[in-house]
């Protein structure tokens, strides 16, 4: 386990302190969230979070297993852990935290042998005992870096192993604890098991305080994440469904944020005015962004439809996704696959691994940092094509053009799924040893 060289004594302090300023700043966030609610739509789940209604614990007898993803990516990344966990010891009852609405639908889905899927509580000290009459865990796990001091140290102080999967840390967060180091070995000194995607993140952790005993590369469960693969007959009644016809070429763009859907449309709509076969589906990340992005393609184009309202007859040239749980299907139907959220600074990119598995050209953005280590690996087996504005409608037309090129694109990208392959039987081991052990 952890054993940080922090006292217990600075270790207290340093909690009431964060207390206060998390109280604090709550008072300021809850206004912008409620705004966003009210005018924007999007679901914050603020009283369920600071009043969770919970009456009845989990049934059954085995080792309860909390594990948190705060979205969607982080949750399709547990949702591996979660089997292998179960299929090692089938007794442990599982429960799913989230923090957005997108995740908790995701959650549901990707995790239905979870006994409850819950959003995770504010961390405060009513709000999570409010929570915990689901049960005593007796394994706490967190997605990737995304570690809440409260929670952890109530159950911790519950006789709870408390493990961040998936483990990264990005160079600016680094960064921030190299000048903090207090702060970076006082957070981390709530967590005991650190399964972290690579060698480079293990030495920044390092570096950072955590003690080697608790540190253990495991690589990216991610790559073992596994979906319904269509079949033809699948793929065609989805085509018609689409209204995408016999010999169409679809371009997905997954997971756009703002200012990304606009931009990219400007850039591709020559190629859609060129090559009539060619359609482009528009994938927004968030769903109380769905009409905002559809009435912005209709700015770019007279051809666009909105998938909720489409016959399956009316010809289109941009068809906006506004539902849930589509994005892996299509694409499978895929042509080109635009990895979004990696042409704006303030996302980072989002998983890239999901349209290399189905074997389709990837091409993202100038910024991968939130995806640092699939980007760099991708990068190195030549399975990504890096592209700024200026120049994606160029190497698309060039795949659309070159038949040989985009068969070998997309081949190394499935080649560099499969060879990431094993981080999930690597975790479940640390997992299950750890908890037997305590």
């Amino acid at each position: 386990m952890n054993s940080s060289s922090m006292s217990p004594f600075a270790r207290i302090m340093l909690l009431w302190l964060y207390r206060i300023l998390y109280g604090i700043a709550l008072i300021f966030v809850l206004p912008i969230l409620l705004w966003k609610r009210i005018f924007r739509g999007k679901k914050e789940h603020i009283k369920r979070r600071l009043f969770p209604k919970i009456r009845y614990p989990v049934p059954g007898a085995g080792p309860l297993v909390w594990a948190h993803a705060v979205s969607v990516g982080e949750v399709y990344a547990m949702a591996p852990v979660i089997k292998g966990l179960l299929r090692s010891k089938p007794m442990f009852r599982v429960v799913v935290s989230t923090i957005t609405q997108t995740g908790h639908e995701a959650a549901k889905k990707a995790i239905p042998e979870a006994e409850a899927h819950v959003f995770l509580p504010f961390d405060f000290l009513f709000s999570i005992r409010r929570a915990l009459h689901l049960g005593t865990p007796s394994l706490v796990i967190f997605s990737e870096g995304d570690i809440w001091p409260l929670f952890a140290h109530e159950v911790k102080a519950r006789g709870a192993v408390v493990a961040v999967v998936n483990g990264k840390i990005s160079d600016r967060t680094t960064a921030r604890f190299r000048k903090f180091r207090l702060f970076g070995r006082w957070l981390y000194s709530f967590v005991d098991l650190f399964c972290v995607q690579d060698q480079t993140f293990y030495e920044r952790f390092l570096e950072l305080g955590v003690p080697q005993e608790a540190l253990h590369v495991t690589g990216n469960t991610k790559a073992d994440v596994t979906f319904p693969l269509l079949t033809e007959l699948e793929k065609a009644a989805f085509r018609s469904s689409l209204g995408v016809r016999t010999g169409d070429r679809l371009i997905v763009m997954g997971s756009t944020h703002s200012p990304e859907e606009e931009e990219l449309l400007i850039r591709l709509m020559p190629l859609l005015r060129i090559y009539s076969d060619v359609k482009i589906a528009l994938v927004p990340r968030h769903p109380e962004r769905f009409l905002e992005v559809f009435h912005a393609a209709q700015q770019k184009s007279d051809s666009v439809a909105l998938l909720s309202t489409y016959d399956g007859v009316l010809p289109w040239n941009i068809i906006v996704i506004d539902k849930l749980g589509m994005l892996t299907k299509l694409y499978q139907l895929s042509t080109i696959a635009i990895v979004c959220g990696s042409f704006t600074d303030r996302v980072g990119g989002h998983n890239i691994l999901e349209p290399a598995s189905v074997g389709v050209p990837v091409l993202v953005g100038p910024y991968m940092h939130s995806q640092q280590t699939l980007f760099q690996s991708a990068t190195a087996a030549h399975a990504i094509c890096q592209v700024s504005y200026d120049d994606v409608a160029h190497t698309i037309e060039h795949f659309l053009t070159n038949e040989q090129a985009r068969r070998q694109a997309a081949d190394q990208a499935f080649h560099w799924a499969q060879t990431l392959r094993g981080a999930t039987d690597r975790t479940v081991h640390i997992l299950v040893e750890a908890i037997e052990k305590k």
